[in-house]
């Protein structure tokens, strides 16, 4: 009786419990589903968006941004070097195709030209290994218009970048070529012997020269991912510390300082969270631009600690390990606080 009883009472209280931890378990796997896919898309299309306009657009607020705050912490926060290009308006304005005008170049202009002029040598240099690996191999037998080929090999090499050590042997080249070219036809086999020695000499420049420029490509796209990175000086003057002058700390926002995979990964877990679309766009317009300004005091702090140490071990060891933890630490703290504040206290 007494178990029959207990059946009665305990049967029936147990089943919602276990539907409900059955309901929990569902929504816990559909989270982790959505959150991945919410995710990866994101985080695979952002590889592709790094060296766009919008991209550009967007380093350049974050540095921006990050120098005003510095300005406010320190003796002064620049951005970008407007002193190196005093004088230069009118050339710099015309490279980007704007109205010329002799007022001061803004921080915009200045980034814009030092990336394009660093697009324009990574261009530029993959032409001219283009053009040198693309062109046919000199051959002497049977064919009678060698001359006028190595006439234009050497044109083309002319029109290339060269190195010092390069100019100087397509010069010899050159001399070599006129003497050929002016030389009796009378004795064909020296002539053909001076013909092979002369294309020799040629497709080893042109060889040297495909080696070297393929060097100076690897050069010019470094400097082009620097220059396509905003810089920021930050000027810290200790005043009364005892120091005989200010420090001065310069940086590049680079891709990797802009947060956005973090931001996506917060995206991610507020869409896949179960909540209404309300709560979703608070969480998503209240959220990111807390976590954009975390950012920038991440930045700014970069730079004092920089300006600090003068860029030695302790700025590196915060910049790639204890600001990147905190970082994370702020992401998930913010997406917590939505969910603790906003999703489940409002929920019925």
């Amino acid at each position: 009786m007494s178990d029959e009883r207990a059946a009665g009472e305990n049967g029936p209280a147990s089943a919602p419990a276990s539907d409900g931890a059955a309901g929990t378990s569902k929504d816990s796997r559909r989270f982790v589903v959505l959150f991945i896919v919410y995710a990866m898309f994101p985080l695979l299309a952002y590889q592709y968006v790094l060296s766009t306009a919008a991209m550009d657009w967007y380093l350049f607020q974050v540095a921006r941004h990050t120098a005003w705050v510095l300005g406010k912490v320190g003796h002064s926060g620049q951005l970008e070097n407007a002193s190196a290009f005093a004088g230069r308006e009118a050339e710099v304005r015309a490279a980007l195709s704007t109205v010329s005008s002799s007022s001061p170049l803004s921080s915009w202009e200045i980034w814009r030209y030092r990336a394009l002029n660093a697009e324009r040598a990574v261009a530029r240099t993959s032409n001219d290994i283009r053009a040198l690996e693309e062109a046919p191999a000199l051959r002497v037998e049977a064919n009678p218009s060698i001359l006028d080929d190595i006439d234009k090999r050497v044109a083309l090499l002319e029109g290339v970048q060269l190195s010092n050590d390069g100019r100087q042997t397509l010069n010899s080249i050159r001399a070599k070529l006129a003497s050929v070219k002016t030389s009796s036809a009378g004795d064909e086999t020296q002539r053909t012997q001076s013909l092979r020695a002369l294309v020799n000499a040629v497709e080893a420049l042109r060889a040297a020269q495909v080696t070297g420029l393929h060097e100076t490509l690897k050069a010019a796209k470094a400097r082009l991912q620097a220059d396509r990175s905003p810089l920021v000086t930050f000027v810290y003057d200790p005043g009364s510390a005892g120091q005989k002058k200010p420090i001065e700390f310069r940086f590049r926002v680079a891709p990797e300082c802009s947060a956005i995979p973090s931001m996506i990964l917060y995206l991610a877990a507020v869409l896949a969270f179960p909540a209404g679309w309300r709560a979703r766009f608070i969480g998503l317009f209240g959220g990111m631009p807390i976590l954009y300004l975390v950012n920038i005091l991440r930045l700014a702090c970069l730079g004092i600690i920089g300006a600090l140490t003068e860029g030695g071990p302790w700025f590196k060891f915060s910049h790639e390990y204890v600001w990147q933890g905190i970082y994370v630490v702020f992401v998930v703290a913010v997406w917590m606080a939505w969910v603790e504040y906003l999703v489940r206290r409002r929920s019925p």
